[in-house]
């Protein structure tokens, strides 16, 4: 797929005062101490802490208003660097990628930081790789616009990083980890009175530090002869790592009894896979008592995360011999965080009902 190219005015080198191509050495050293070694007295010093380069940082020379670049360098080792259009509230990405920190206390250091970002950033830089130069209490860089290259010098300062957008920092660079498939605990289906196959899919997520945005499974129906009654991809919200999603729904119509329904999850996109360390924390939700009434099935969904969440509640009706005998389902938006927030889903037609079973899930993110 060709890399869009976005050309913006505000972007020119107008950024810096001046061009120039210049590399720097890597160039560490420890501050001279002295020691008083006479019979008298031995004077102790302490060893210097090494240079650290994490916290903000805003282009010199710019105003707050004016197009700009700003970076900030994280304590887990990730430096992200990124355009502030003006008008623009949310911050464009440039880079993101990796910050050796200096391992001694230094006024000149440089490192080559390895590019993370897997995002689809209009603004993003394509290089596998950048130089980045401290000295004299600047951190500098080159940038390319439109075939001319500037340095850009960053200073200590402040700024509002709360606008970042979440996929910065969590999107993973294809073939920088190592992926487990998404992997099907359970799954089950029905063909009701109208002939429309209903199914669930028990879908897991065995990596430990890697969420998938928008997993797909494929369905697909076929006859005792193995001819094809019908298929469909259904896709997700969001599997947080290490967790299940559970998730029903009404498929397609089928106009003969099925001997087959296969479920198969498809390769995720690279976009897709995000660093858990860049989302927000997820706490799965519980569905609590969920009864079934005459005409609907009603219960509460505990939330305890502490952000407000859209979700899907799927049920699965059983009879008395535990078979299933039917799926319901309906999405429920403003599930109010540290608190319960009622659902209720009709029922039509006579269900079989003995026992029911209840999930809960994030939809939408």
């Amino acid at each position: 797929m060709k890399k869009q190219i976005l050309i913006i005015p505000a972007l020119s080198l107008a950024l810096t005062a001046g061009c120039s191509s210049s590399s720097t050495n890597n160039q560490s050293g420890n501050t001279p101490t002295t020691t008083d070694t006479t019979p008298e007295t031995v004077q102790e010093t302490s060893k210097p802490e090494p240079l650290d380069l994490t916290g903000l940082w805003v282009q010199e020379g710019k105003k707050e208003e004016e197009t700009h670049m700003n970076a900030v360098i994280k304590e887990d080792g990730t430096i992200g660097v990124f355009f502030l259009l003006e008008d623009e509230e949310t911050p464009y990405t440039y880079w993101v990628g990796t910050y050796d920190a200096p391992e001694t206390d230094t006024k000149e250091y440089s490192w080559v930081s390895d590019n993370t970002y897997g995002g689809n950033g209009l603004l993003a830089s394509g290089a596998e790789n950048k130089e980045f130069t401290y000295k004299g209490d600047k951190l500098s860089y080159e940038v390319t616009i439109q075939g001319e290259t500037s340095t850009i010098s960053l200073i200590r300062g402040d700024w509002d990083t709360t606008k970042i957008p979440e996929s910065a920092f969590a999107s993973v660079k294809a073939g920088s980890v190592e992926l487990k498939d998404l992997q099907i605990k359970d799954s089950g289906w029905i063909v009701n009175d109208s002939q429309y196959l209903y199914y669930y899919v028990d879908l897991y997520n065995p990596n430990q530090d890697i969420a998938v945005e928008l997993p797909t499974v494929r369905i697909t129906a076929r006859d005792k002869d193995g001819v094809l009654l019908g298929t469909e991809d259904q896709t997700l919200s969001i599997i947080y790592p290490g967790q299940e999603f559970i998730y029903g729904f009404q498929a397609f119509s089928v106009d003969d009894q099925p001997e087959t329904v296969e479920f198969e999850v498809m390769k995720p996109e690279d976009y897709n896979l995000k660093k858990a360390g860049g989302l927000k924390e997820y706490k799965p939700l519980e569905v609590v008592n969920a009864g079934v009434r005459t005409d609907k099935i009603v219960g509460e969904i505990n939330n305890p995360n502490d952000y407000d969440i859209n979700g899907v509640v799927v049920v699965l009706g059983k009879n008395a011999q535990g078979e299933l005998t039917g799926i319901e389902f309906t999405f429920v938006d403003n599930i109010i965080a540290g608190t319960s927030t009622p659902f209720s889903i009709s029922v039509y037609g006579d269900k079989d009902y003995a026992e029911i079973e209840c999930y809960a899930n994030q939809w939408g993110y």
